[in-house]
């Protein structure tokens, strides 16, 4: 009966030994602080005066000032406002530096019936981090990376 007791203790330990050291370690979330001002300020203006208010902070800067896509974006977000009602607050899904200049915001956008996904390039340029392109897809997989879906 002793023997019996300790096999079973034992293996219990290499059991849970085993668990521990094949367990995976979390992963810090990324934290909005990494966001550049005019991202958040987007995503608040979204929230209190509409899309076009947004699309405007968020090509403030860029490549994107003058450029007709914004306006299509804007268009979109109004359609998503239509269908989804009005946008609530955002969750900050992963942040992916692809070289020192280049980061990749994934993001999903909480409105009062359905999220949206969010997918902005970031460049860091003379003035500081900018978005050179915003996308945006109630489908998860057009927008998130492989390892996040």
């Amino acid at each position: 009966m002793f023997a019996t007791s300790a096999v079973r203790a034992q293996a219990s330990h290499s059991q849970s030994q085993a668990q521990t050291q094949t367990a995976p370690v979390p992963v810090a979330a990324p934290s909005k602080d990494d966001l550049p001002a005019n991202v958040l300020a987007g995503m608040d203006a979204l929230r209190s005066d509409g899309p076009d208010d947004a699309v405007k902070f968020w090509v403030k800067g860029s490549v994107l000032e003058s450029s007709k896509d914004a306006l299509t974006q804007a268009n979109n977000l109004r359609d998503i406002q239509g269908t989804f009602g009005r946008f609530q607050y955002f969750d900050l899904i992963r942040l992916q530096d692809l070289s020192s200049r280049v980061r990749v915001a994934y993001m999903v956008m909480n409105y009062e019936r359905g999220p949206l996904f969010a997918r902005f390039v970031l460049y860091h340029a003379t003035p500081g981090w900018v978005p050179v392109s915003f996308q945006f897809d109630t489908d998860d997989t057009k927008i998130l990376p492989l390892s996040q879906q």
